[in-house]
Parts: structure tokens; C-alpha cells; sequence
């Protein structure tokens, strides 16, 4: 029997000398991999826990910044796992320029490949350059270009969005970092940050990031397009991440500042089902907004969760989302 047939899976990520718990719940079928809770713990409590497996070391993974991240992978074709996080393997506060996207792979009877560290144990880890926040995708096992592939691409970010690819899970070696450039097509000087990225339909990556160039609080260098500072984004690809056919989109009622003033990194989520694409944001005073489109990010329709404001609680939050969803 598959030791990870339940509906939770947990397991102990060691960053640096200090443990955390990793705690991943998921469902065959999920709409998305549900989000996960990282808790710091003493070494001595994860010692004498009856359950957890290291599967990483990093002295900078700082999963507490804000919104959860899209980094762990349940692939139904063959019941494996793929997890990626932001490595870096000097034990300092802030790592330099030697950070970037760690990674590790279980099998179907429950073996992580890459032992109790992961893979890629050197300075920029699997990423082979500077990178931070990356994003896993996989795609279940298909016929492309006349060969059986099963791609898996991590999305992250340092000066302008990058991926690192590969035909095969686990398989084939990562191929050299690409970078979008699409991202640095718009706003003056500016580049794409903090992406979450998912994989929908067929072959069809959905992707959300800020655009940094107006992030200085000066000059805002998207007047061209919008007049929120550090406007959010959207981008797609039909071909595994090869080519990207929708580039710096603004979602609706980001065109202008009615909304919101400006956005900031991971404070948006995004999901897919199929054809159905999600996007949430919610930042300081601004309202809690849903994106939902359902013709794989053609159209899209503007949702207020919630008209968020520092004194909202709990049950006001539940009565103003009502049949809103």
C-alpha cells in the first residue's frame, strides 16, 4: 500500500541548525495543492516525533512572507512528489548572490531521491544563477513531439522572471535558466518579482507577478498602462512554458487606482481547475478581490471578497463574502 494514500502528508523540512514542520493536507482530484503551514519547532520536539522525514536544508527559505507559495507537487500519474524551496547554503541573515531553488523528489513507495538535503547542494542550488521565491510545476506523463515526457519547470525571480526546465521529472538534468524578458517589455526599467504560477488545462501554465519597475514610490514608470505602483500581472503559456502567449496582462479594474493604490510581492494567490483560473489579492487597506475566468485566462470576472480594513473580523469577513464565490 502507498504509505502517502491519506488525505495529510508530513513532513520535517530542516532549515539551517533549526527544524521547521511541513505540514502538506492533499486529495487525489485537489483543485490545487491546499495551502501548507511551516511552524518553528525545537530540534529536541522534532527529535521524538513519531513522524517526518528531512527532505531539504536552507538557511533562507522565509516561508512566513505572506501568502502561501505553489512549492510542493502531488503527481497522480505515478503518486510521486516533487518539492522545490529557496536554497542557500550560507548560514547568514540575508545570503547574497548564492541563493536559489532547492529541490527534491519522492518516489511511489515513499524514498526521497535526494536524501535528508535535496539536490543541488552548490551556490544558486538547481536554479545555476542567483534566484529567489520559485514556484514547481509538473505535468502528468503525455505524447510530445513524437516522445512520452513528463515536464517539470520551477518559476522564480532575481531582477525579472526565469524558469529552469526539464523534459522529464527527476530524470533529465535542468536545463540552463531561461529568462522571460517578456516581464522587461513594460513598464520603464521594470521586471516581473515574487511570481505564483500553476499548471491548468492540458499544457497550460498560469502565472501572476508584480512588475518591480514602479516599486520606488517616486517616479511611477507604468503611467503608460496603469498609475497603481508595482502593478500586478498576468502571463500565460499553452506549451509547457516553452513560449508565452499572454504577456503583462492587467486583470480588471487594475487599470487605474479605484482599487488600489498599489500592489506588493506574495500578497495574491493564484489556482487552476481545468479552464477555470483563480487570482486573490489582498493588501492593507485595500479590498479583498477575487479574478475568477473560466476560458483559461481570456476573459475574467472582478469579485469583492471582502472591503478589507484593519478592523474587519472573522465573521464580518464571512458575511460580506457570502455567496460572493
Amino acid at each position: 500500500m502507498h504509505p502517502y494514500n491519506s488525505k495529510q502528508v508530513r513532513e520535517k523540512v530542516k532549515i539551517g541548525s533549526r527544524p521547521f514542520t511541513l505540514i502538506l493536507s492533499m486529495k487525489r482530484n485537489l483543485l490545487f495543492t491546499l495551502a501548507f503551514l511551516f511552524s518553528l519547532i525545537s530540534s529536541n520536539l522534532v527529535a521524538q516525533s513519531p513522524w517526518g522525514t528531512p527532505v531539504g536544508k536552507t538557511y533562507y527559505p522565509l516561508p512566513s512572507n505572506r501568502s502561501t507559495t505553489n512549492r510542493i507537487i502531488y503527481n497522480e500519474d505515478d503518486r510521486s512528489v516533487s518539492v522545490t524551496w529557496t536554497q542557500s547554503i550560507t548560514q547568514i541573515a540575508q545570503p547574497a548572490f548564492e541563493r536559489g531553488a532547492g529541490y527534491n523528489h519522492m518516489d511511489a513507495d515513499g524514498n526521497w531521491l535526494h536524501g535528508t538535503e535535496g539536490a543541488c547542494r552548490i551556490n544558486n542550488a538547481c536554479s545555476g544563477e542567483f534566484s529567489g521565491w520559485p514556484e514547481i510545476i509538473s505535468f502528468p506523463q503525455q505524447q510530445f513531439g513524437g516522445s512520452d515526457i513528463s515536464p517539470e519547470l520551477i518559476l522564480s525571480h532575481s531582477n525579472g522572471l526565469k524558469y529552469i526546465a526539464r523534459p522529464n521529472r527527476n530524470t533529465n538534468a535542468w536545463k540552463p535558466v531561461t529568462n522571460l524578458i517578456v516581464d522587461q517589455e513594460i513598464c520603464e526599467d521594470g521586471y516581473g518579482m515574487w511570481p505564483r504560477a500553476v499548471r491548468g488545462a492540458d499544457r497550460y501554465v498560469h502565472m501572476v507577478a508584480i512588475n518591480q519597475g514602479s516599486d520606488l514610490g517616486i517616479v511611477n514608470r507604468c503611467d503608460d498602462v496603469t498609475l497603481i505602483d508595482s502593478p500586478l500581472m498576468y502571463y500565460r503559456s499553452s506549451d509547457f512554458g516553452l513560449t508565452w502567449d499572454m504577456n503583462n496582462i492587467l486583470l480588471p479594474e487594475l487599470e487605474d487606482t479605484l482599487r488600489y493604490l498599489r500592489c506588493a510581492g506574495d500578497q495574491y494567490a493564484i489556482a487552476a481547475n481545468d479552464e477555470v483560473v483563480a487570482v486573490v489579492m489582498a493588501y492593507g487597506e485595500h479590498p479583498w478581490t477575487l479574478w475568477k475566468s473560466l476560458d483559461n485566462g481570456l476573459t475574467w470576472r472582478v469579485t469583492t471578497i471582502c472591503k478589507k480594513h484593519r478592523k474587519t473580523s472573522y465573521r464580518q469577513f464571512r458575511q460580506s463574502s457570502k455567496n460572493h464565490i
